[in-house]
C-alpha cells in the first residue's frame, strides 16, 4: 500500500492539489480490512486564517490543532509503524509547521497583481461600491466574520456551517468520514471516538519515544508543551464532532468524551469545558429537523478567495465566475494543474485553448471532469452502494439508519447564491478583489470602503456580539475619501 491508497477501493482521480484525506487518515489507521473507497476529495485548503479559526476543516468537525495535524499527516502519506502506535509523524516539526502558517498573510490583489490588473480608486471604486452593494445581498450574512468571538478568552472567529440540504454541494465529504468503524470483535464505534483516540496515542508514543533527547517533551515540561502546541488557553478542550450523525452534547456524553481523551474531569473544569464548547452545541443544533442537517460545509470568510480557485470544498468549479453563474452554467471538465491566472473571471485559466496558449502542455492528468465513472463498485462497511441510474454518479445508500445518496465526489452542484446580472456579478467580483479581511488579520494599506448600518454602529455592534446580523435593508456601503 502506497500513501494508503488501496487498488481495488473505488476511488475517485484527486488530481493536483486535492486528496481524500479523511478517506487516507482512517483507512491508514483506523478502519483495518474495512477500508473507505476513496469518492471524497477535497482541495488544499487555504493556509490563511488560521490561527483565529473556531473550527477546522471543510465541515467544522473539531477544533484540535494536534488532532487535525496529526491527522493529515496521515491523509499525505505517514504511516504507523507498529501496534504499540509509533509512526512517522513527526509531531514536533507539525507544531513548527503550525506556527509557521499563522504568519501567512491574507493575500491582497493589489500587493500581489502586476500593474497591468491592479484596481486604481478613481477609475475603480464606483464598480467596486456595486460590488459591495451586491455583496450585502448576496454573500454577506454568511460569510462576512463581523460580530462574536468564542472559545474561553472569546478570540476565535465563529464562522457558520450550513446544511447540506440548504447549501446543496457535493456530500460525499461530510457523509462518508461519519462511516463507524468496525473493530476486531465486529463493534461499530463512532469515528470521532476512534479518529480522536488514535490520534492521541500516536502523540504519547511520540512522546514517549523522543522524551530524552528534547527536554520540552519530558514529564515536567510536557503540559507546557502540549499547551502551545494545541493553543488551549484559546481554543479550550480538544473535540471532535461528527458532523453528520450528530450528538446529544448531554453532561453524560461530554464527560464520556472528554475522559476517554484526558481522564477524570472536574465539576469546575467540566462546567468551564461546557461553555467553552457552547459554539459547537449550537452548530450541532442547526435546526430543529433531521440529523442529516446537522451536516454540512463552513461559510468562511471571503477576504482573499480571489486566490483560492477552484471552488467548492472538493475544487469542482474553476473560476468566481462560474461559481456565482447557475450550475448548468458550470464548466463540465476543464483544466487543471496550470498556473495562468485568469484576472477577469478569477482564476486559473481552465479551457484547453487558453492553457495551451498560455504555455502549458495539457495531458489526460490535467483534465477534471465532473462526470468521472467509477472502475470499482462502492462498499462501505460490506455494504455495497446502489447505483440509481446507469449513466449518471448517484449511489443510494442506507448509512446508518437513513438513506443518503452518493457520489463520484465531484459534483458541481450548489451554493444557490447565483449573481445572474452580469454587471453585478463582474461588480461583485472586483469587490472580492478588495475585499478586507477580519481585524484578526488586517492590511496595512487603506480601506476603499466602509460596510455602515442605518441603526448606527453601537446598535450594530450589539447586534454582531450576540451572534445576529441586521437585515439586508439596514446595511450600505460607503466608499472611503481621502486616499
Amino acid at each position: 500500500m502506497i500513501l494508503n491508497v488501496d487498488p481495488t477501493l473505488a476511488t475517485t482521480t484527486e488530481g493536483y492539489g486535492r486528496t481524500d484525506a479523511f478517506g487516507r487518515i482512517s483507512n491508514a489507521i483506523a478502519r483495518g480490512d474495512n477500508p473507505l473507497p476513496l469518492i471524497a476529495p477535497v482541495s488544499f485548503p487555504p493556509m490563511w486564517g488560521m490561527e483565529f479559526t473556531s473550527l477546522f476543516h471543510y465541515n467544522g468537525n473539531t477544533n484540535s490543532v494536534i488532532m487535525r495535524n496529526i491527522g493529515q499527516s496521515f491523509g499525505l502519506g505517514a504511516l504507523l509503524l507498529d501496534d504499540n502506535f509509533g509512526s512517522t509523524s513527526n509531531v514536533f516539526n507539525l507544531n513548527k509547521l503550525e506556527k509557521l502558517i499563522y504568519k501567512i498573510k491574507v493575500p491582497e490583489w493589489n500587493e500581489l497583481m502586476p500593474e497591468e490588473e491592479k484596481l486604481a480608486f478613481d477609475q475603480d471604486h464606483k464598480t467596486v461600491m456595486r460590488g459591495c452593494e451586491v455583496y450585502l445581498q448576496r454573500c454577506w450574512t454568511c460569510h462576512d466574520s463581523a460580530g462574536k468571538r468564542v472559545g474561553p478568552n472569546k478570540r476565535l472567529i465563529d464562522h457558520k456551517v450550513f446544511g447540506l440540504k440548504q447549501i446543496g454541494t457535493d456530500p460525499n465529504h461530510t457523509i462518508i468520514q461519519s462511516t463507524p468503524v468496525i473493530d476486531a470483535d465486529g463493534n461499530k464505534i463512532p469515528f470521532r471516538q476512534a479518529l480522536f483516540t488514535l490520534t492521541k496515542n500516536i502523540k504519547e508514543r511520540y512522546l514517549e519515544l523522543h522524551e530524552e533527547k528534547n527536554p520540552e517533551l519530558q514529564i515536567g515540561q510536557r503540559s507546557k508543551t502540549l499547551e502551545h502546541w494545541g493553543n488551549f488557553s484559546v481554543r479550550g478542550m480538544e473535540h471532535f464532532r461528527d458532523p453528520f450523525l450528530g450528538e446529544d452534547f448531554s453532561d453524560e456524553w461530554l464527560r464520556s468524551l472528554f475522559a476517554l481523551g484526558n481522564g477524570e474531569i472536574s465539576d469546575e473544569r467540566f462546567k468551564e469545558i461546557k461553555d467553552e464548547l457552547s459554539y459547537m452545541k449550537a452548530i450541532n443544533s442547526l435546526t430543529g429537523e433531521a440529523k442529516s442537517h446537522h451536516s454540512g460545509y463552513i461559510a468562511k470568510d471571503l477576504a482573499g478567495a480571489w486566490a483560492s480557485a477552484p471552488y467548492l470544498h472538493n475544487g469542482s468549479v474553476p473560476t468566481l465566475w462560474h461559481l456565482l453563474s447557475k450550475p448548468e452554467h458550470r464548466p463540465r471538465t476543464f483544466v487543471i494543474g496550470c498556473r495562468e491566472f485568469d484576472a477577469e473571471k478569477v482564476g486559473y485559466v481552465w479551457n484547453t485553448s487558453m492553457a495551451n496558449g498560455a504555455g502549458c502542455k495539457v495531458t489526460s492528468d490535467h483534465i477534471f471532469s465532473v462526470d468521472e465513472r467509477l472502475t470499482a463498485d462502492v462498499v462501505i462497511n460490506g455494504q455495497r452502494a446502489s447505483k440509481l441510474n446507469k449513466s449518471e454518479n448517484v449511489y443510494k445508500f442506507n448509512h446508518e439508519g437513513q438513506t443518503v445518496l452518493l457520489t463520484n465526489g465531484n459534483g458541481n452542484e450548489g451554493h444557490p447564491f447565483y449573481v445572474n446580472d452580469l454587471e453585478d456579478r463582474k461588480a461583485l467580483i472586483q469587490f472580492l478583489k478588495m475585499l478586507r479581511p477580519p481585524e484578526e488579520y488586517s492590511w496595512k494599506s487603506k480601506p476603499w470602503y466602509k460596510i455602515e448600518t442605518v441603526l448606527g454602529e453601537k446598535a450594530l455592534e450589539k447586534l454582531l456580539a450576540a451572534g445576529k446580523f441586521p437585515a439586508k435593508d439596514q446595511m450600505r456601503c460607503k466608499p472611503v475619501s481621502g486616499l
